[in-house]
């Protein structure tokens, strides 16, 4: 199974949940990532390696958890490579840091992984969060783009409440989302569009005819997809429905706590 749901009593219990299910649950056990490092906390810190899905690659990703007043946060980044002499904010080629905005109560979530990729939602609150580690599907081959990796959160900045109005989520922010992409010729990227939000096709998707709900690509600036994400029309769609394609369900989910039209995307649940 590469999915799974359930309801986290905090920020730290979501971390083991989140850490049980991708290397020792979740299917195909080939895909299953390793722990490069794993401080229990608090503070937690996560350390993940993805094998891909022919078990070939080593994508590097982390998790270090942030205490707030009121609520509790996780720093995450993505990583060219791991050297576990270093501590996690001083690793060669990191990107920047981004920020998902989580709570010290209980909290509902859905996670999807694979070899390749772990996509994380969760409901604070009224809130909604989206977290993306991991690599998306390049418009390229392996030795074009060996290493097409994107980290993304809700916040660009440390200490931003789940409440806090002007977080987004990466899939529907047309420009400076909070996430960051390597590209092989530059490296780090951080000021980038994404498609359709970035050309407000979003604003204007209808179901089709038979009443069913198209699911458009998220295309990351012009260079490949998010793996299992999906710009879905907001018209008379509302948070939590299930869109099924192709005998495969879709959890819908809202821009935190946006609800116009535009403002829906949909998270492939296999």
């Amino acid at each position: 199974m590469a999915f799974t749901s359930g309801t986290a009593s905090n920020y730290l219990d979501l971390l083991d949940k989140l850490k049980a299910f991708v290397t020792t649950t979740m299917t195909p056990a080939g895909e299953r990532w390793s722990v490069l490092r794993w401080v229990p906390g608090p503070p937690a810190e996560l350390v993940l390696q993805g094998p891909g899905t022919a078990g070939t690659d080593a994508i590097v990703v982390g998790i270090q958890s942030q205490p707030g007043v009121d609520f509790g946060n996780w720093k995450l980044r993505g990583f060219t490579a791991w050297n576990g002499a270093l501590g996690f904010d001083a690793q060669y080629m990191q990107s920047a840091a981004y920020y998902a905005s989580l709570m010290t109560a209980s909290m509902p979530y859905w996670i999807v992984a694979n070899g390749r990729r772990i996509v994380v939602v969760v409901k604070t609150s009224t809130y909604y969060e989206m977290m993306y580690l991991g690599w998306f599907l390049p418009y390229a081959t392996p030795a074009q783009y060996p290493y097409p990796m994107l980290v993304s959160g809700s916040a660009s900045y440390s200490g931003a409440r789940w409440s806090e109005s002007g977080r987004m989520h990466v899939v529907k922010a047309a420009s400076y989302p909070p996430a960051g992409f390597f590209k092989p010729v530059t490296g780090w990227v951080t000021s980038f569009n994404v498609w359709p939000v970035s050309n407000y096709v979003s604003n204007t998707l209808r179901e089709s005819p038979d009443g069913s709900y198209p699911l458009l690509p998220i295309v990351l600036n012009y260079l490949g997809e998010l793996d299992g994400c999906f710009d879905v029309p907001g018209y008379g769609n509302a948070a939590e429905n299930i869109v099924t394609v192709g005998g495969v369900d879709h959890l819908v989910v809202p821009h935190v706590g946006r609800t116009g039209y535009g403002d829906y995307w949909a998270l492939r649940l296999a």
